[in-house]
């Protein structure tokens, strides 16, 4: 079975940061006792075989409703 962590791409200070959007990734944080995903950290969760999905608050005209965008961090 194929996990995948949902993130979203904020910068903080001049640097990226990545947050949680989903239970799999606020768990691999809680294990790592930190709140956020460095872009250096992202290339070890994808040697433990997790795909990391962007997530994005993309909004169209007929709904209010969170939608996955395929590439927001280019």
């Amino acid at each position: 079975m194929i996990e995948t962590c949902l993130l979203e791409k904020r910068n903080c200070y001049g640097n990226d940061r990545y947050f949680p959007k989903c239970d799999k990734s606020r768990q691999l944080l809680h294990l790592m006792g930190k709140n956020s995903f460095a872009s250096w950290e992202l290339q070890r969760v994808r040697d433990l075989g997790y795909i990391i999905q962007p997530y994005s608050w993309s909004v169209d005209e007929n709904s209010t409703e969170p939608a996955y965008t395929r590439n927001p961090w280019d």
